[in-house]
């Protein structure tokens, strides 16, 4: 009875109110608000951690949430400089070694390496107001990239022998 009386309550202010029609589809609509916010630098757009959903965050909660992991030194060590160039040649003498012997080919060189990307997923999942974050590093055309498709390889060919794998057969 009570969900009818609210329902009748609604229908009848619908119908006082008068509301003029604009031109812009609920689709281009939506752009248009998703253009604004994304051209707002003082926010941040995002996949949440779980859902599919999109999260809209404050940079400064965004940044705060981002310094809050990297500061924890049990996990991360800063460095002075970009490293990255060193790391590539040490990696790049073991590389040829492994070539000369035959081990491998050469698909393991990155020619032009990039750093890798890191950012913050917000896990609204567990708290919609200032959520924590799930951290994700983006390794595309970074250094480690064809490593670690190497290892993978050498681990999907591993797996099948693993006791705990071959009895779910």
């Amino acid at each position: 009875m009570y969900n009818h009386l609210v329902e009748n309550d609604l229908r009848e202010d619908a119908s006082k109110h008068k509301y003029s029609k604009g031109n812009l589809s609920a689709e281009d609509l939506s752009a248009k608000v998703y253009k604004g916010l994304q051209n707002n630098c003082n926010l941040v757009i995002l996949p949440a951690d779980k859902g599919g959903t999109v999260v809209v965050q404050s940079y400064e909660q965004y940044h705060k949430g981002i310094l809050s992991h990297l500061n924890k030194r049990e996990f991360y060590d800063p460095l002075c400089a970009n490293s990255t160039d060193c790391i590539k040649s040490e990696i790049d003498a073991y590389i040829n070694s492994a070539l000369d012997q035959g081990w491998i080919t050469d698909f393991l060189i990155t020619p032009h390496p990039v750093c890798a990307a890191y950012c913050g997923l917000p896990k609204i999942h567990n708290k919609l107001s200032d959520p924590p974050l799930r951290p994700k590093v983006f390794g595309n055309d970074c250094l480690m990239e064809p490593l670690s498709q190497f290892v993978i390889i050498l681990i999907k060919k591993l797996v099948p022998s693993f006791p705990p794998y071959s009895e779910m057969d």
